[in-house]
């Protein structure tokens, strides 16, 4: 059965799959607005596994959202 989470997943996976093929032609550009539309992506999937750690009662949830969120800003 597939429920919510499965498709936040898919698009997901679709987005990085496209950030990595667009990766070369993008770090030969400087700075500019096209950054930010790859930033959108990290920032939901950060805060759904975020909530989704939080909601599931996971072991040391502390720690584990700490790194979550060290690795996004990275």
């Amino acid at each position: 059965m597939a429920g919510p989470g499965n498709g936040f997943a898919g698009l997901v996976a679709f987005t990085l799959l496209i950030v990595v093929f667009l990766l070369p032609h993008v770090r030969q550009q400087s700075f500019g607005t096209g950054f930010w539309i790859y930033s959108f992506p990290v920032a939901a999937t950060t805060n759904f596994v975020l909530r989704w750690v939080h909601g599931a009662d996971v072991p040391a949830s502390r720690p584990i959202a700490w790194a979550i969120l060290g690795a996004a800003s990275l």
